[in-house]
């Protein structure tokens, strides 16, 4: 393997990395919206700080970090651990001792300074980001929040994002350079991903830049997600090809299926009988 297949595997885990700490913060808040009526209630019973440290934790982790809490400033702790997956989220808390009267502001990671403007992050569908904010305080943003879900839900990437004062963020779609070949591709009607009908072909490849990439499980994932589609396999007639599920249903017609009703040899309605076909061995791969 080249060093562009290795490049590619390590942007293609690091990406899978990512997603893992993406979906676990994404767990996160989807235990604590289920755990109370309102987020405003959480502030009205534990103190805005309390509130606004959840949202850190949240942030913490997604990035792999954590949050520092002294007694008395917040309850972060308290109710992160009374989730169900309470222990997970408590490895991302430290608890740490101190005089009970300092400022929330100088003795807790999570701080509020007045340098700092704060925005909510969403990536809708996990891949498409939008930017809210600023927001005046964070109890402002977690109100925003909680409106948000209340009428999108919750199965959206939803991150608080900090910077200075006056800096206006950017953001915008992350492409995999060989993800978005294999998409454009696709759009334009092509099977790029193939494997040799041949005895010994282990491995379904891309070519990609005048390199033969191994498409691997990674890869398969984020194509997936961004067309909402499974792949499976179809035969060629030198090749197996991965192509979208859709694409795969082009080949297998009303006639078809009218053929196989008057022969007897099924029972089943057209889209039964196409689901069955599409998910039989003739369709399995391994990656």
């Amino acid at each position: 393997m080249n060093q562009k297949s290795l490049q590619v595997g390590e942007v293609a885990r690091k990406a899978a990395h990512q997603a893992s700490r993406s979906e676990l913060a994404r767990q996160f808040m989807r235990e604590l919206l289920d755990s109370v009526e309102t987020l405003g209630g959480i502030a009205d019973t534990h103190g805005s700080r309390t509130l606004a440290d959840l949202m850190y934790l949240q942030n913490a982790i997604l990035s792999g970090n954590y949050i520092e809490q002294y007694p008395g400033e917040s309850h972060v702790f308290e109710i992160a651990n009374s989730l169900p997956s309470g222990a997970r989220w408590a490895k991302y808390i430290e608890l740490t001792s101190g005089p009970s009267d300092a400022p929330a502001t100088a003795v807790v990671s999570t701080s509020q300074e007045d340098d700092k403007d704060r925005f909510l992050l969403i990536l809708m569908d996990g891949r498409k980001p939008e930017l809210l904010g600023p927001f005046a305080d964070d109890f402002d943003r977690m109100w925003t929040l909680k409106e948000f879900t209340d009428v999108e839900g919750d199965m959206h990437g939803l991150y608080p994002l900090d910077v200075p004062k006056g800096v206006v963020p950017v953001v915008g779609n992350f492409e995999d350079p060989l993800i978005t070949h294999i998409l454009e591709r696709f759009a334009a009607g092509d099977e790029p991903i193939s494997k040799p009908r041949i005895p010994g072909a282990l491995y379904f490849t891309v070519n990609f830049e005048g390199a033969e990439l191994v498409f691997n499980s990674e890869m398969l994932r984020a194509v997936e997600i961004i067309l909402k589609d499974r792949l499976v396999m179809v035969d060629r007639t030198v090749e197996n090809r991965l192509v979208p599920t859709a694409k795969a249903a082009e080949e297998y017609t009303r006639a078809d299926w009218q053929e196989d009703v008057s022969q007897g040899n099924t029972k089943l309605g057209y889209q039964d009988w196409l689901e069955h076909n599409l998910s039989s061995e003739k369709h399995a791969f391994t990656l």
